[in-house]
């Protein structure tokens, strides 16, 4: 006896009623992700280097984050490295009149992350952190409630990167150091010296400064979208569909002001900016070799390079 579709012998009324539930299911399927879906996916098209475009172009789109805003009970900010960070953290701190331990969120298993809870009788409704690692980003895209919106700061990564090796260099030359700040590899710089003014000055070879500095991918220079925004990081978006958008990290002033509007009204019109770069007092140098075929290398067959000038020419 020919068989039909659904393993009867026969199309029998238990065999339709069993395609037309299958169909049903289809059906509200594709209904549920045209609904939900978009929420997370318009935020991510993709710009001229094929990366994650800031939702905020025009009123409409302002409009639209506002809309989210404004229904949602918690904002938790994450971003990586270099995005505009210092300035949302430092945001969040007034808004929710709290100030918790750097970029406690990255700590799930320790007493920084726990003092979100104990800080205060009500949870704090803004909260910002830079995230370490994928896993950080992902357990908040899994396990963020629906009525908490998580906007992610992007920033374009070949920028985002420059900015992180000048921010590190220039930090190491300065001598900054932290329980959380890696030193700088031994005889990274050739030479240390202080100019007219007192500034400090550092010189360190290309070599160093790639093989040592920039491949490494110590501190800020690894935290950025190759680390973060991953296949999984994505498969999570995809599978959880999160209350989540992304927004460029230059409108972090106008971000910071519709969350105001809802959390902290005393905040709206008054963004929080901060940026630790203005604070460095030195200046790094790449030593660069005048002439290729040169042998013998000395002091003076190198060029010192200012390196914010050097990566320029290298991006």
């Amino acid at each position: 006896m020919k068989r039909d579709h659904c393993g009867c012998g026969f199309v029998s009324e238990r065999c339709l009623l069993r395609v037309a539930a299958v169909v049903a299911i289809l059906v509200l399927t594709c209904q549920f992700l045209n609904n939900v879906w978009p929420l997370v996916t318009t935020q991510m098209t993709n710009d001229g280097d094929g990366l994650l475009s800031s939702m905020i172009k025009d009123s409409t789109t302002t409009d639209d984050l506002r809309s989210l805003i404004s229904s949602a009970e918690q904002i938790i900010i994450l971003m990586p490295a270099k995005a505009a960070g210092t300035s949302f953290k430092a945001f969040a701190s007034k808004c929710a009149t709290k100030t918790f331990n750097g970029n406690f969120l990255n700590f799930k298993d320790r007493n920084d992350f726990d003092s979100v809870l104990t800080a205060s009788y009500d949870v704090p409704a803004v909260l910002a952190s830079h995230m370490y690692q994928a896993d950080n980003l992902i357990y908040f895209i899994k396990n963020a409630p629906r009525n908490t919106l998580l906007i992610y700061s992007h920033r374009d990564e070949t920028t985002r990167l420059l900015s992180a090796i000048d921010h590190v260099v220039t930090s190491w030359c300065q001598g900054i150091r932290s329980p959380r700040r890696i030193s700088p590899p031994e005889g990274f710089f050739e030479r240390e010296q202080d100019d007219n003014a007192g500034l400090k000055e550092c010189f360190v070879s290309e070599k160093s400064l790639i093989n040592l500095g920039i491949n490494s991918k110590v501190m800020e220079i690894g935290i950025g979208a190759t680390r973060l925004l991953t296949c999984e990081t994505y498969k999570a978006i995809r599978d959880y569909a999160p209350n989540m958008i992304f927004v460029d990290y230059k409108e972090a002033n106008h971000v910071q002001n519709l969350i105001a509007e809802k959390f902290c009204p005393g905040l709206v019109n008054d963004p929080v900016e901060e940026n630790v770069a203005t604070e460095k007092k030195a200046k790094a140098y790449v030593q660069v070799m005048k002439n290729a075929t040169t042998t013998a290398a000395t002091e003076n067959s190198y060029d010192s390079i200012f390196l914010r000038e050097w990566l320029k020419a290298k991006r």
